[in-house]
This record gives structure tokens, C-alpha cells and sequence, in this order.
């Protein structure tokens, strides 16, 4: 039988296991604003900012300077957004219900997108190893 070949991809455990914390935080964070969507009407303002963890922050401070296409800021620019800029922007004195709702979403937009794009770069590690 003739079948693809798979190749074994190699990691540091550390490293991997480092990148799947990342990759869980950025779930966490990407789900949590998706959810605040759900909510028929978006309060003035939110319970909580959640962000990513401080360990997520260190990796993401690494790459600061790589802007990702889909999102227009790098990783980094999208922490930085969220624990300095969010709360003033979303809780703006006289801000629509539809104003609040397009700031949150296009952060789980962008949330989104970073997760993917972590997933992407663990691929690519694997991928840079053929």
C-alpha cells in the first residue's frame, strides 16, 4: 500500500509546551469577548478587561516588532491595546449600544487572529524542520 509519508516533527518539550500555554491563553481570551457578544445588550461597561497572562505578555514582548497582516499590530500591540486602551475607548461617555459592540468586536476579531497565528507559527516550526 502506498501512503503518504508522515514526518515526525521534533520540539523542545519546554518549548512546545511553552507555546501551548500561549495558544490556551489566547482561547481563553478570544472566548471570553466572544461571549461578551452573546449578550443581547452590551453594558456601559464591562465586569472585566480580560488580557492575556504575564507569560503570554514575555512571548509576545519577543515579537513586538512582527505585525501581523491580518490584524495590522503585532501580538504585542494587541496586549498593549487591551490593558492600556480598551476600557477607555469601549466605556467613551456617549458611545452607541452598536459602538460598544463593534470595539469588542473587532478585539475578538483580532483575538481571533492571533491565536491563529500562533497555531500557524507551531506549524511552521514543524514545517522549517523538512
Amino acid at each position: 500500500m502506498g501512503g503518504a509519508q508522515s514526518k515526525m516533527c521534533t520540539y523542545n518539550k519546554f518549548e512546545f509546551n511553552d507555546m501551548l500555554k500561549v495558544i490556551k491563553d489566547a482561547h481563553e481570551v478570544g472566548h471570553y469577548y466572544a461571549n461578551v457578544l452573546k449578550k443581547d445588550k452590551l453594558p456601559i461597561s464591562l465586569d472585566e478587561y480580560k488580557n492575556y497572562n504575564d507569560f503570554s505578555e514575555v512571548a509576545f514582548n519577543i515579537t513586538r516588532k512582527n505585525i501581523i497582516q491580518d490584524m495590522g499590530m503585532s501580538y504585542y500591540d494587541l496586549y498593549t491595546y487591551i490593558q492600556y486602551t480598551l476600557k477607555t475607548v469601549y466605556e467613551k461617555e456617549g458611545n452607541t449600544e452598536e459602538e460598544r459592540r463593534n470595539i469588542i468586536e473587532a478585539v475578538a476579531e483580532n483575538c481571533y487572529v492571533l491565536e491563529r497565528s500562533l497555531i500557524a507559527d507551531l506549524a511552521d516550526t514543524c514545517e522549517n524542520q523538512k
